[in-house]
Parts: C-alpha cells; sequence; structure tokens
C-alpha cells in the first residue's frame, strides 16, 4: 500500500495535490523543487522536508512512490536525473496531460500518469473529491491496483485513459478551460471600454455551464451566428472595429465556426 510520497515540484499542481495528499493520511516524505522558497512553505504546511532539486543526492530513495509535478518540459530531465538514484523497484508517475507515459518509459521499470484534470491557482481552494484524476501505467497488478487505490481516496472520478487518449482530453480541456478564460478575458476588456462591469456577465456564464447538465454543447448554443442573423453580425463587427480590433478576429473567426457547425441546421 502507498503510504509515504515523495512530492518533486512546487508549483501549483504540486501545492494541491500534495494537500489532497496530506488531507488523506499519507505521508510526504519530501518536498523536492527548484524554488527554495516556495519548496520550503509547501514542505511547511505538509509537515514534510524541503529539498533542493540541484541536491537530489539528499532525497529519500525508500519512499513507496515518487510524483513528478513539474512543467512538461522538464519531466524528461528530472526523469533522468531521478533513474540515477532510485532503486529498481522504484514507482514514478508524472502529473502532466500533454506529456507521454514513453517520456519516462526508458528510465524507470514502474511507471504511470497520475493526472488531475483541474485548473489550479496557488490560492484557490479545490475540492478534490471533485477532480477527475486520469491514471495510465506501464505496470500490471499490484501497482496499477495501488495507483488506483490512491486516486480513489482523492477522488470520485477516477479513468484509466491511454496515451492518445488523454492527449485528447488534454487538447479538449485548453478549448473548455484556456481558451475560455481567455475569452472572458476579451469581454472584460470591452466591457471596460465603456466603463462596465464585468460582473453583469457572470449570472450568464453559470447559466451556459449549468445548461449542459443537461443538453449537449451544440443543442445549448444561442446566439446571432447560430441564428444566421447577419444584421447583429455586422453591427458587432462595426462596434469591435471603433472599440477593440484586435479582437475582429476571434469574433470572426468563432462566428465562423460556429455557422459551420450548425450549417444543417440552418437548412433544415
Amino acid at each position: 500500500m502507498i503510504k509515504s510520497i515523495v512530492l518533486i515540484g512546487s508549483g501549483r499542481v504540486a501545492h494541491h495535490l500534495g494537500h489532497a495528499l496530506y488531507n488523506q493520511g499519507l505521508q510526504l516524505v519530501q518536498i523536492v523543487g527548484r524554488n527554495s522558497s516556495t519548496t520550503a512553505q509547501l514542505a511547511l504546511e505538509l509537515e514534510s522536508v524541503a529539498v533542493g532539486l540541484d541536491n537530489l543526492q539528499l532525497m529519500d530513495i525508500h519512499a513507496d512512490m515518487y510524483i513528478i509535478a513539474v512543467s512538461d518540459s522538464a519531466i524528461a530531465k528530472v526523469s533522468s536525473t531521478l533513474a540515477q538514484l532510485l532503486p529498481d523497484h522504484a514507482l514514478v508517475v508524472h502529473t502532466s496531460g500533454a506529456t507521454p507515459l514513453s517520456k519516462i518509459d526508458r528510465h524507470f521499470k514502474y511507471r504511470g500518469v497520475f493526472y488531475p484534470l483541474q485548473t489550479f491557482s496557488r490560492d484557490q481552494v479545490v475540492d478534490f473529491r471533485e477532480v477527475p484524476i486520469c491514471l495510465d501505467t506501464a505496470s500490471t497488478g499490484h501497482h496499477r491496483a495501488e495507483l488506483e487505490r490512491l486516486a480513489q481516496s482523492l477522488s470520485r472520478y477516477v479513468v484509466w485513459l491511454n496515451e492518445e487518449q488523454r492527449a485528447v482530453l488534454h487538447l479538449a480541456a485548453v478549448f473548455v478551460n484556456n481558451f475560455t478564460n481567455h475569452l472572458f478575458g476579451v469581454a472584460s476588456q470591452i466591457l471596460a471600454s465603456k466603463a462596465i462591469n464585468f460582473s453583469l456577465l457572470k449570472p450568464l456564464i453559470a447559466e451556459t455551464i449549468r445548461k449542459l447538465d443537461n443538453l449537449p454543447p451544440p443543442e445549448a448554443q444561442t446566439g446571432p451566428a447560430v441564428r444566421n442573423d447577419q444584421s447583429t453580425i455586422e453591427k458587432h463587427q462595426e462596434l469591435l472595429q471603433q472599440i477593440h480590433p484586435e479582437f475582429l478576429d476571434i469574433y470572426q473567426l468563432l462566428t465562423r465556426s460556429i455557422q459551420d457547425l450548425h450549417s444543417n441546421d440552418q437548412n433544415a
């Protein structure tokens, strides 16, 4: 059974995952990180020991599991370094949705992915019971069962996804989270040009999300693009040209995309 963990990373994913593990009674024996201040702070919060990424020779090599929660670009390098220190039986996972398991294949016999699908901000509390955890592993039997048991102790939503599925999920997540949040930012700038409070849009945003409980996204689509309301679309473009011309391309691209997706509806 997984009881002791070394957490490698001190960023947002490490922060939230570390607290979730700690709250479930897991022992975070060490927090290994590049940033000395955030690593020390996270170690303090989790009653752990901080180790600098440049002092890996001090890392505990007897933990039940090692979680690599660093940036995607650093996973391969960190894995290569860890492989020189850890015993052959060490269980090592990374937390990336976009990084294939093959990135650490040649380094560890027992390896896997422990990917929490959520947007994390350091000062925003997240209920980990509601965070889907996506698992993958090259191991079978014991280690597979242990990973699943650990994930189920943290979350109500645990799913096994292969490399291709996880990559597609991560891509879709960029659309629904990163791109959508960027559009919120665009909207806030448009409103600010006429001193309008962004809070006026929050009920609309909440209802847009709430409808997805009962309707698939294409059926929930509303607005001038899906209605092919060219008069309103032209007025919007003229207004954007006046106040924020840098957003005109985004408006036109999304309008065309909606119309293309719903072309059969308009022709019915």
